[in-house]
């Protein structure tokens, strides 16, 4: 972790945050697809073999479902992880900082409106956490 570039590895967060954004629209997608099929058997007298593609229909949409839930576990470890590395910076307002944006996901104009300062001033002091960050990752005794 020692020459790792802290915004990049903050960012790991926001990855994952899509990915599973990404797969939920996928698995909704499907289920709306699979709805329109179940209402077509329903108006016809189901034949064994339909029944079988019908059933295989759902366990993969429960297959994906359950990739999506490791994914959310995943993104959950990584957000304690940040968390509790982000808490032994020692200023408070990077601290904040760094929480909102990779944790958070908010945008620098939000966290500016928390804040009450300008989005440039957040930028600037955003650069700050990110020096003070690495500084963290760098160190192994204060790594978490």
């Amino acid at each position: 972790m020692r020459d790792i570039n802290p915004k990049d590895y903050l960012s790991k967060i926001k990855h994952i945050d899509s990915d599973i954004r990404s797969r939920q629209s996928e698995l909704d997608q499907l289920r709306q697809t699979i709805a329109l099929k179940t209402s077509t058997i329903k108006q016809e007298v189901i034949q064994e073999t339909r029944q079988g593609a019908f059933d295989e229909r759902y366990m993969k949409l429960i297959e994906q479902a359950e990739e999506i839930n490791v994914k959310i576990d995943e993104l959950v470890d990584e957000k304690v992880k940040v968390s509790n590395q982000i808490d032994l910076l020692d200023d408070r307002v990077s601290r904040i900082i760094l929480r909102e944006k990779y944790i958070n996901l908010r945008s620098f104009e939000e966290i500016a409106k928390v804040l009450g300062y300008e989005p440039r001033h957040i930028t600037r002091l955003h650069g700050t956490a990110l020096v003070q960050f690495k500084l963290v990752l760098s160190c192994p005794s204060m790594s978490v």
